[in-house]
């Protein structure tokens, strides 16, 4: 798995969501540069295997990941909400 600077997390049933940008990238969440894209990290609450790994066009803001009705939800510096989940 790639390190990441955590900046969001949610449980959710038994999986652990975590988001940030890739651990190696210099300077601060609130510089104000969001080009350098994030990652978005699931993780078997039970082991703590990764499940599975999503590149993010932007980093997400502090604290700005939700989860509800089998949903994922998730705000990013460049002002966009995603919404990752299976859809209906």
């Amino acid at each position: 798995p790639v390190p990441i600077q955590v900046s969001a997390m949610v449980l959710a049933d038994r999986v652990l969501f975590v988001a940030g940008p890739p651990a190696e990238t210099e300077g601060s969440l609130t510089d104000g540069d969001d080009s350098r894209g994030a990652l978005l990290t699931a993780f078997s609450a039970t082991d703590g295997a990764e499940l599975a790994q999503y590149p993010l066009d932007s980093p997400p803001v502090f604290d700005g990941i939700a989860a509800a009705d089998g949903r994922l939800y998730l705000t990013a510096l460049d002002g966009k909400v995603s919404c990752f989940g299976e859809g209906k």
